[in-house]
């Protein structure tokens, strides 16, 4: 059984980035972040073992296209909530095709996937 009610993981490529969400993340009482990863390929190889309910995603990833990792994970795994992060300054962000993904200022806004991606209450 699991301890929170909301697991996350965080992919981006900035080490500092990840840290800093991960200590404002984990502060929260319902809400934890298990794994960070800098790579996508890492991120894909653990998402084999294990998913989170939430996956923060940098789509600018020097790895590879977060918007195609995005459309992938989406098909491999339909269940996980993804939140692209930058997705309104980048040129694909609304590209990906799926309803249940939600640019990263939106967790104030009402809209269905808003509510439906909100990390805890």
């Amino acid at each position: 059984m699991k301890q929170y009610k909301t697991d996350v993981y965080i992919v981006d490529d900035h080490i500092l980035f990840n840290e800093a969400l991960t200590t404002a993340i984990n502060q929260r009482e319902n809400i934890h972040v298990s794994r960070t990863f800098s790579t996508l390929e890492a991120c894909a190889h653990a998402l084999r073992e294990r998913r989170p309910d939430v996956l923060l995603l940098d789509i600018s990833m020097p790895d590879g296209s977060g918007i195609d990792f995005c459309r992938q994970m989406i098909s491999e795994y339909p269940q996980m909530r993804i939140v692209p992060r930058r997705a309104l300054r980048h040129p694909q962000g609304s590209r990906c095709g799926h309803p249940r993904l939600c640019p990263q200022d939106c967790f104030g806004r009402r809209t269905p996937q808003c509510r439906a991606l909100r990390l805890s209450r």
